[in-house]
């Protein structure tokens, strides 16, 4: 059955359409994503779906309005091709998922996730999904507790992979470090750069088929080209890649909160910059996207590599007028050493697969596929 059938017996929970767009936008203005000591606000402002489509044609959104007629939830789930136990399988990113205060409508959306797993091979949309996935903030205590601890909701949250968001927030003084052998480049041949992701393509679960995917988000993306791609060559083959992007275009990061230790960096660049660094609300972030090595290479070899990747990165960032750069680096293959240059800021987060059992055996519990530009 349709998933709108499925929801006839759910009154007030309802498949989102893009009639719908502007007040789903007014309720996300309202609502906040909290860590410790820190408020973001992510505004998705003209269009709510933006952000979804670039990403996937395979999309959707639920919205729950309360007896007032008022959205009180949302949540997306983003369907994609990935890698399960090594096969190309169906994989579902379950990414906003927002309440407001309406205690029945919390109680009803629990309920629903509850029959979502139970009932998916029911449902057209969710039957082939192998897998369900999302991420939440270590520190973020609501969601914590009422998604990854909480035990009578009807399905599991169970922490797979932790990870954290590490934020390059300023270049530390010293020397000009000498030469390593890696060279590093942009503007590749679009065709050596699809045959170095199909040739290494990341089979970690949920791993992304790049090499299929890259041409699409070339079309798709907004501000995005294959000059966005810094490729790293070393004896004249390509040991790794990456790409530069932000999704302001279709998701701005605002910050309504800003813990001290932040003001205090804030307040440093200011000065270090003549007045040239202006913070104003939006936290404009490049992402270190599309991130892949050469399947041959050591770890120590690809912390070395990356190194290289990230002092080139920082130019970029301050050519194009960013304030950050942020890359996502996994508890089991991290590439922190690499950021030893700069002052840094961590933000703990957590790779969750959902099930609707704590019975259930997750698909993974080490390596796993992420993509910074979801987030």
């Amino acid at each position: 059955m349709d998933i709108s059938e499925f929801l006839k017996s759910h009154p007030g929970v309802t498949v989102a359409t893009e009639k719908d767009n502007q007040e789903i936008l007014n309720f996300f203005s309202q609502t906040q994503i909290q860590g410790r000591g820190l408020n973001i606000v992510y505004d998705r402002t003209p269009d709510f779906f933006a952000f979804l489509k670039i990403h996937s044609p395979h999309v959707l959104v639920l919205i729950y309005r309360d007896a007032a007629g008022d959205i009180q939830g949302v949540a997306t789930m983003l369907f994609r091709k990935g890698y399960v136990d090594g096969k190309v399988s169906e994989v579902c990113y379950l990414g906003d998922l927002r309440m407001g205060f309406d205690r029945k409508g919390a109680v009803l959306w629990r309920k629903i996730y509850g029959e979502f797993f139970a009932r998916k091979n029911e449902i057209d949309q969710l039957k082939d999904v192998e897998l369900f996935y999302t991420c939440l903030i270590d520190d973020n205590e609501l969601s914590q507790r009422s998604l990854a601890r909480n035990k009578k909701s009807g399905f599991a949250y169970h922490r797979v992979c932790p990870y954290s968001m590490v934020t390059l927030m300023m270049k530390k003084p010293g020397l000009p470090a000498s030469p390593t052998g890696y060279e590093v480049s942009s503007d590749p041949s679009l065709e050596n750069l699809i045959g170095f992701y199909k040739k290494n393509e990341d089979i970690s679960t949920a791993g992304y088929l790049y090499s299929q995917e890259i041409p699409e988000r070339l079309k798709s993306w907004p501000q995005f080209s294959k000059e966005d791609f810094l490729i790293v060559r070393h004896e004249g083959r390509i040991v790794a890649s990456c790409a530069l992007w932000s999704p302001r275009e279709c998701k701005r990061i605002l910050l309504t909160r800003v813990p001290f230790h932040l003001r205090i960096v804030f307040s440093f660049l200011r000065i270090l910059s003549f007045g040239k660094f202006q913070f104003a609300g939006e936290l404009k972030v490049l992402y270190v996207t599309h991130l892949l090595f050469d399947q041959k290479l050591s770890q120590d070899e690809k912390v070395k590599i990356f190194k290289e990747v990230l002092k080139e990165a920082w130019k970029v960032r301050e050519k194009k007028g960013y304030h950050f750069l942020s890359f996502c680096d996994f508890k089991e293959t991290s590439l922190k050493a690499a950021a030893d240059s700069f002052i840094t800021n961590d933000v703990a987060m957590a790779i969750h697969e959902v099930m609707g059992s704590e019975d259930e055996t997750p698909a993974s519990k080490k390596d796993y596929g992420f993509e910074m530009a979801l987030v």
